[in-house]
Parts: structure tokens; C-alpha cells; sequence
């Protein structure tokens, strides 16, 4: 199947119709730079999908054929079984990622495809990458700022989520990493180690006292953060609160009674749990992860009771 997925990735960039025998057509289309939600994408391909195209054109059999060196039968055959393994996922689990290209979703009203929002089928925009803009709101004095929140700000570091190929997970340095890197730092610079002292000379200059107070310092940061941080293992995330809520009622029983949406980042996303420690969360999401269903859950970490960036539906 994902062999079958990665073919039709590859077809997308040279071509603008594909069939996939027995399934459906994906139809490309070249589409200017669009906004949506202060965030502008390049140029790209967008994807539609028709179920009613299922004839046999060929032209996925010949890139089988060419990249594996195999009859143009035999291609087939391994297409007609990719095929029936993917209809076979949907009904079991009723949501598939297709690879860079969408997501498909079995309902009872029949198949949904949901088009990724960008992608790199359109060779001309190769590089580029979605810019957020973010909204310009009422000038607030810094004097009216605490020092700590001017902190927080200044070495916050966000970055995308990072998907591999066997479990999605989101890194974002948390505040206790960044408070313990800048400390040793500090420690560097207040107790310098000259490579041409001998350790009697660094020992004899070095204040006992104050290396220690810093590094309790360190142990007091790093406590008090994780005290007020929490951590979400996020199984889906949506640009609107009805799919956010479509996606929880097609969850089984066992799965949905523990679901709520967090809103952050101009984003819906669906937790299912909630730990108060990064490592509780690890742990459980190294054996939550191989569940096929939810193997590109990640990790999310939040400010407790912090309305002003999260919130709870």
C-alpha cells in the first residue's frame, strides 16, 4: 500500500490526472498562492479526488514496470493487491493518511478525501514554504510586562512538527531545556576554566558557594517549570472545530469518552491524554504509537491554566 501511495506521489509531479485502478482518480490542478488563517502558501498543486474513475489507463502499471523492472501484468497484479490492502485499512480503521497528498476518511455517506493543505507536486515552487503572518494587535507598554514574561518570550524556540514514517511527533524545546541551557551558560562565563591552570588552581580560585547556589538554581528553574507545564498526547489536528468534532464521533467508544479539543497556534487539536510530566507522556506514547490508527500522535506541551493560548472546548 505504501509503495502504491509513494508511486502516485512521484506521478504528481510530471502529471495532472492519475487513476488508480479500482479505487478512484486524483485530479491536479496548478493554484496560486493562497492565505488562510494569517498563513500564506505558495503556489502548488491542488488535489481532488473522484471515486467514479476506476478504468485501468496504465499509467501507474508503467511507472511499476519501469522502476522495478518487471511485466506490465505483473504490475497489475501488485497494484490490484495494494489496492485491495487499502480498502481493507479504510474499512477497518476509517482514516487513512495519504502519504503528502491528503487524508481519506470512510463515512457513512461513502469516501471523503481532504487534500493536504500544501504540498511540493508544483516543481516551480520547490523550496518555498508556508509564512505565517500573524495579527498586529493594541501597542501594550513593556513597562506593563513582567520580566519573566519578557524572558519566556525571548527564548521560547517553536518549530514544525516532524513527521517520520513510523510515528509523527512534534519536538518543541521545553522551557525547563531552555532555562537549564541558558544557566549553563551563565556557569561558563562566571567560572571560566583556563586549560593551562592545573586542577589545585581551579579548585583554589573557584567559589565553592556560589557554584553551588547556581546549581540549585538550575534544579529551581527546571521544578518549577515542569510544576506548571502539561503534556497532550495530540491525535489529530484540524483548521476548524467541526472536523475537530467529526473526527471524535468517528472514533470508537473506548477512544472517543476520552477525547477533548485544545485550540492553539490557530489550530483544533484533539487530545486524548493528558500527563504532568514529559516522561509519563513519553512512556505512554512509545506503546500508544504502535496502534495503526494513531501512529502519528505526538506530543504537545501547554502552560497549565494558560487561557490566553489554549483553551478547552
Amino acid at each position: 500500500m505504501q509503495e502504491l501511495i509513494q508511486n502516485i506521489e512521484l506521478l504528481l509531479h510530471t502529471h495532472n490526472f492519475i487513476v488508480v485502478p479500482g479505487f478512484g482518480g486524483f485530479v491536479a490542478e496548478k493554484e496560486s498562492s493562497t492565505e488562510s488563517d494569517g498563513t500564506m502558501y505558495p503556489p502548488h498543486k491542488a488535489i481532488g479526488f473522484n471515486p467514479s474513475l476506476t478504468y485501468n489507463d496504465g499509467l501507474i502499471a508503467q511507472q511499476y514496470a519501469l522502476t522495478k523492472l518487471i511485466s506490465f501484468e505483473e504490475a497489475n497484479r501488485q497494484i490490484d493487491n495494494a489496492v485491495k490492502e487499502l480498502l481493507c485499512y479504510l474499512d477497518t480503521w476509517r482514516h487513512l493518511r495519504f502519504g503528502n497528498i491528503g487524508m481519506f476518511h470512510l463515512s457513512d455517506s461513502g469516501l471523503i478525501f481532504e487534500p493536504s493543505v500544501s504540498n511540493t507536486f508544483l516543481s516551480s515552487s520547490y523550496g518555498l514554504v508556508p509564512i505565517y503572518f500573524p495579527q498586529l494587535g493594541t501597542a501594550v507598554a513593556v513597562t506593563a510586562t513582567t520580566e519573566k514574561e519578557v524572558a519566556t518570550t525571548e527564548l521560547e524556540v517553536k518549530q514544525e512538527e516532524v513527521v517520520s514514517r513510523g510515528r509523527g511527533i512534534k519536538f518543541t524545546p521545553s522551557r525547563n531545556w531552555v532555562a537549564a541551557s541558558v544557566a549553563m551558560v551563565l556557569l561558563i562565563i562566571l567560572f571560566p576554566l583556563n586549560v593551562s591552570d592545573s586542577k589545585t588552581d581551579f579548585a583554589a580560585n573557584a567559589d565553592k558557594a556560589s557554584f553551588a547556589r547556581a546549581v540549585e538554581a538550575i534544579a529551581e528553574v527546571t521544578q518549577s517549570d515542569e510544576a506548571t507545564a502539561e503534556y497532550h498526547i495530540i491525535i489529530g489536528s484540524f483548521y476548524s472545530q467541526s472536523k475537530a468534532q467529526k473526527y471524535i464521533s468517528e472514533l470508537p467508544a473506548q477512544y472517543r469518552n476520552n477525547c477533548k479539543i485544545l485550540f492553539s497556534e490557530h489550530r483544533y487539536r484533539v487530545s486524548y491524554r493528558v500527563f504532568d510530566t514529559e516522561a509519563e507522556s513519553d512512556n505512554f506514547l512509545e506503546s500508544f504509537s504502535d496502534n495503526p490508527r494513531f501512529h502519528d500522535a505526538w506530543i504537545l506541551e501547554v502552560a497549565k491554566n494558560n487561557n490566553e493560548t489554549i483553551t478547552v472546548l
